[in-house]
């Protein structure tokens, strides 16, 4: 009896500490809740903007005179977006006119939508060190599909702030609680 005493709490102090644990685990739901908000509005952002870029692409005649110039690497990647096109057998070529890029790790996606049993691909792919999001829409009347791939480097650098601030904001209000 003398051990129990001793780790015996009043009923103030165990409203208090399963008070403070109930607001903890809220702030930190509110806290997941906007980071996941804030990164899904991101994506769907990025694959509005990728899409109606390549759509626009696609039917431009000035598109179809780049791919008979010799455009270097270094130009269409400046503004940090990448264009290829994926022909329905599965060959590869990018607008500076290299035959086999080694860089985009394309698919079946890509592939269907250049042989129409696809109307457009969407996803991530993981090249150079870097995630990418890449979409991919047919190249007019043709057995290509083009293929834009944009870095989420500057994305993935916004979610990690947001995830520190939520962190940092998360742990005062459980402090404060």
């Amino acid at each position: 009896t003398l051990f129990r005493s001793h780790y015996r709490r009043s009923l103030a102090s165990r409203v208090i500490l399963m008070t403070a644990m109930v607001v903890s685990f809220a702030v930190a739901l509110v806290a997941l809740g906007a980071y996941v908000t804030v990164k899904m509005s991101l994506e769907s952002s990025l694959d509005n903007s990728l899409l109606q870029r390549a759509h626009r692409a696609s039917t431009s005649v000035t598109l179809a005179q780049l791919t008979d110039a010799s455009i270097p690497a270094w130009a269409t990647g400046a503004g940090d977006v990448h264009i290829y096109f994926v022909q329905d057998n599965g060959r590869l070529r990018t607008v500076d006119g290299s035959a086999n890029p080694r860089t985009l790790p394309f698919g079946e996606h890509e592939i269907a939508v250049a042989a129409r049993t696809s109307k457009e691909s969407v996803r991530t792919v993981r090249m150079v060190g870097s995630d990418f999001r890449v979409v991919a829409v047919p190249y007019g009347n043709t057995p290509y599909a083009l293929v834009l791939a944009q870095n989420m480097t500057s994305q993935e650098r916004v979610l990690k702030r947001l995830g520190a601030v939520m962190l940092l904001f998360g742990l005062a209000g459980v402090i404060g609680a």
